[in-house]
């Protein structure tokens, strides 16, 4: 194993709103390894996939390719969502998204699930996937 330290795509961040950049970035690995950073942005849930090194050229940087997963227009949603989890088996994050409630989505067939709708007078956090 070996630590490296790579950078995020461009303009992965600058689309978050300033207030979710502590909650509303999840970096996750696929069951075929390739790294992914699912992030909250202003108008859509996103998700950037790394690919592979260019064929022969190995020392060519990482390539990030971005897909829209929610659009937060459709949901009447603005900035309140938070990753709370993420399974690696079943590629699946959980999260929590205001005014509707926890959520599961998966990443590879974009199937979304309201585990829990919210009410007004409960809030469910520190999600733990088995």
């Amino acid at each position: 194993m070996e630590a490296t330290v790579i950078d995020l795509p461009r303009c992965c961040t600058s689309r978050m709103t300033a207030s979710m950049s502590h909650r509303g970035l999840l970096l996750a690995a696929s069951v075929d390894g390739r790294l992914k950073v699912v992030v909250s942005e202003t108008q859509v849930i996103s998700m950037w996939t790394m690919l592979p090194p260019i064929e022969g050229e190995p020392s060519s940087p990482p390539r990030w390719i971005r897909q829209v997963l929610i659009d937060k227009q459709d949901w009447g949603v603005h900035n309140s969502v938070q990753f709370e989890g993420f399974g690696l088996r079943s590629g699946t994050v959980i999260l929590y998204v205001g005014r509707v409630g926890l959520i599961r989505l998966n990443l590879a067939t974009k199937e979304v699930v309201v585990v829990y709708h919210r009410s007004d007078t409960a809030y469910i956090s520190q999600v733990c996937l088995h």
